[in-house]
């Protein structure tokens, strides 16, 4: 598919837009890009389990992992450019060297947002939710890295995935009744099944990733009640192990999918041991602090 006469429309009025800059909203619509930032979406799919509700966060990881090779396949199948591809004056920070559409980030302007509300529908989830959704989708446009189809595809895709998400019940409904080896044996698969129509470096850390969660959730049964300070704890270490595996494999590129699978293991399988611990050295030091208090 081609929208080459609708992008020169288009760049007239992203230049048009762009009237409208300063310094201070290169800054404010840069951060506000931050938001859809891979790590940080999946850092706050992790504190969801741990901190929040465990059936909320693994739906956000699992809609998360699919918005991401959804993702990757439409832009390889489309081959779209970016606004700042056809007229470098529109970049503000950098220009992205992936295609246009459709826009991820107007994919977790929809999902991010409907996931939450899906999960607690109030007022304040939804103002803060359609407040997250136009500054995110706006600063794409702002930033002269997607024009506004690429905005509309992604929005299209994202409520299609939410409508995915609330069938997720149903799903995991069926998946509880199979073997651990018929499960396994789905998770691999399904993992998987994107590479047999792409197989760029994106599509495989998504699809290595999502296998690493999937054979996670099907070996570990230890469920721990969430608390906001395992919330939290749970991020630090993950963004701990991240780091450290980033730099440690940085130089290995051979083992970059190796090392998302094995993260992806880790936070369902490796972490809840570790909070466990945590708990566990907790309540001890407050027994022994309880007995100094009583021999006082």
């Amino acid at each position: 598919m081609n929208f080459e006469s609708i992008h020169i429309e288009e760049l007239v009025l992203i230049k048009k837009l762009q009237i409208i800059r300063t310094p201070f909203l290169d800054y404010l619509l840069k951060g506000v890009t931050l938001f859809d930032e891979q790590p940080l979406l999946l850092f706050m799919g992790i504190g969801f389990i741990y901190g929040v509700d465990r059936t909320l966060g693994l739906r956000f990881l699992a809609l998360l992992l699919l918005s991401g090779i959804v993702n990757a396949l439409l832009k390889s199948f489309f081959e779209e450019p970016r606004p700042c591809w056809l007229d470098p004056s529109l970049q503000v920070f950098s220009c992205p060297k992936n295609n246009g559409f459709p826009s991820g980030a107007a994919q977790s302007a929809v999902i991010v947002p409907g996931l939450i509300i899906m999960y607690r529908n109030c007022l304040s989830s939804w103002i803060l939710g359609v407040l997250f959704a136009v500054l995110l989708s706006f600063s794409r446009i702002y930033l002269g890295v997607h024009f506004f189809t690429d905005l509309i595809g992604g929005w299209l895709i994202g409520f299609g995935l939410l409508f995915a998400a609330s069938q997720f019940s149903k799903i995991e409904s069926f998946l509880k009744k199979l073997s651990k080896e018929t499960q396994l044996l789905i998770a691999f698969l399904m993992a998987f099944l994107p590479l047999l129509f792409v197989s760029n470096q994106n599509t495989l850390n998504w699809t290595f990733l999502a296998s690493g969660l999937a054979f996670g959730l099907v070996f570990n049964k230890r469920h721990i009640e969430t608390s906001w300070k395992l919330g939290m704890l749970s991020i630090f270490i993950s963004m701990a192990l991240g780091f450290f595996l980033i730099e440690f494999f940085k130089q290995k590129s051979i083992l970059t999918q190796s090392v998302h699978f094995m993260f992806g293991f880790f936070i369902l399988m490796g972490l809840p041991n570790l909070l466990l611990l945590f708990k566990s050295l907790q309540a001890k030091l407050k027994e022994d602090y309880i007995e100094i208090s009583d021999k006082r």
